[in-house]
């Protein structure tokens, strides 16, 4: 039997994630059967993966009831660094109580306590814009995320408040849900990057591997702005040099060099995303979690 078979991932079905960052988008990205976090009972002989990714009260008050039934074979799914409410807390104190394995896209320490195993967003080949059309796109960058959050995104949120000609702001769709039909979520989001020839990536004050440089990579854009230490470690220097912006008032400049030369572009982009597909390739890092999963036995 193959392992995939053995694990479900078990999720808050009241979530709602806007990208495949987390929940049942990003469980059916990786292949992996799902289920609610309420049927826990039903699955005592498989590894359960357990995504702590969205955590209200009651979500985090039933991850403690599963882990609390059998914590055996259990592998905590998470994302974003808060530790700062109580919620969290449950989380945190469940973690280290059982010393359960965790994973997390972001190569982060957490709780100031540990460091999950790092398995990065995956590259989704059936996402892929094609860039057939590359040099009919608006010369311009395309900024998008949260624009209201200074002491997170410090670097994005100087962007966002720069006024240049040679950028272009994407209005959050916020988490509700009320909006989306009206704004860009999804496969719409990407195909609205894809409009552009550079996108803006940042990560943020903790170094998070945001989602943003994948996408950058399969909508077919030129990443330029901010990179994370661990997308640093998978660029070679040549280009690094070209995409870093330390002072993201100097984008404009950065990306009329570029526009200079009729060819650049495109091959910029196609280098970034060939990089991204292999580095970030979903089978490889399918393969390393599921390593991961088999060392749980």
């Amino acid at each position: 039997m193959d392992i995939i078979d053995d694990i479900i991932y078990l999720i808050d079905p009241n979530a709602n994630p806007i990208c495949r960052d987390a929940m049942t988008p990003y469980a059916e990205s990786m292949g992996f059967k799902i289920d609610s976090l309420e049927n826990y009972k039903l699955y005592d002989n498989k590894c359960r993966i357990i995504d702590a990714s969205w955590r209200s009260t009651e979500h985090c008050n039933l991850i403690k009831e599963v882990i609390e039934y059998n914590h055996k074979d259990v592998l905590v799914r998470l994302v974003d660094d808060n530790f700062r409410r109580d919620e969290d807390l449950i989380i945190r104190d469940l973690i280290l109580k059982y010393e359960l394995a965790t994973f997390s896209p972001y190569k982060i320490k957490y709780f100031n306590k540990f460091i999950p195993h790092h398995i990065p967003y995956h590259y989704e080949i059936a996402d892929e814009i094609s860039m057939k059309n590359f040099n009919e796109r608006k010369s311009l960058a395309i900024l998008s995320g949260c624009s209201w959050s200074p002491t997170t995104y410090p670097y994005r949120i100087t962007c966002f408040e720069y006024e240049s000609e040679y950028i272009e702001n994407l209005k959050h769709p916020g988490y509700s849900g009320k909006h989306w039909d009206e704004l860009y979520v999804g496969k719409s989001y990407l195909e609205k990057l894809s409009e552009y020839k550079f996108m803006i990536v940042t990560s943020n004050l903790q170094g998070y591997e945001l989602m943003k440089y994948v996408e950058c990579a399969e909508a077919g854009c030129i990443p330029i702005g901010e990179f994370c230490k661990s997308i640093k470690e998978i660029i070679p220097n040549s280009l690094l040099k070209i995409f870093e912006v330390p002072n993201p008032l100097d984008i404009p400049d950065v990306i009329k060099e570029i526009l200079d030369d009729e060819y650049l572009g495109l091959e910029l982009a196609t280098e970034y995303r060939n990089i991204m597909k292999i580095e970030r390739s979903k089978e490889n890092i399918k393969s390393e979690l599921l390593r991961i999963i088999w060392q749980l036995n």
